[in-house]
């Protein structure tokens, strides 16, 4: 079993495998899929390619660089298929919580600086951002939802 990790918690997984006597079994690299190489071809790759909107961080991309560089040609993946969901939603509490973070742009005394001119971008930026989160069913505007599947083995 090969676990490639990129960041520091690869170390912290070279530990426990090792404390556990695991280490003959799972081989942690650490680097990024993309640079490292594998002594062979693998048989599933399972990973966690879901970012919001499954593009988010290029995670999606990733998993297929993977993919195409190391799974047979027999292979399986995990998952192996991702939906997205969208349907229009309204909150008040949520509006809040972006104004709130907004309105630091209002400020005219930053330690002596004006930094209100900045408030309409910051107020687009935040307006702009996608929310991942739950939302109570009440918050829906519609039930109709529009979805688009993605099949991870063909993309």
């Amino acid at each position: 079993v090969y676990a490639v990790e990129a960041s520091s918690i690869a170390d912290q997984a070279k530990i426990l495998m090792k404390s556990n006597k695991m280490e003959h079994i799972v081989e942690i690299i650490k680097g990024k899929i993309e640079e490292i190489t594998l002594p062979e071809k693998v048989d599933i790759i399972i990973s966690e390619p879901i970012g919001f909107l499954l593009v988010h961080e290029r995670m999606l991309e990733t998993y297929v660089k993977a993919r195409d560089k190391f799974l047979k040609e027999d292979g399986i993946m995990f998952p192996t298929l991702g939906t997205i969901f969208f349907s229009p939603v309204t909150c008040d509490a949520l509006h809040q919580e972006q104004m709130s973070k907004a309105c630091f742009w209002e400020n005219k005394d930053l330690y002596g600086m004006d930094v209100s001119i900045l408030k309409e971008k910051a107020m687009s930026e935040h307006f702009g951002q996608a929310i991942v989160g739950l939302f109570s069913r009440n918050c829906f505007l519609s039930s109709d939802q529009a979805k688009h599947e993605v099949d991870f083995r063909r993309v």
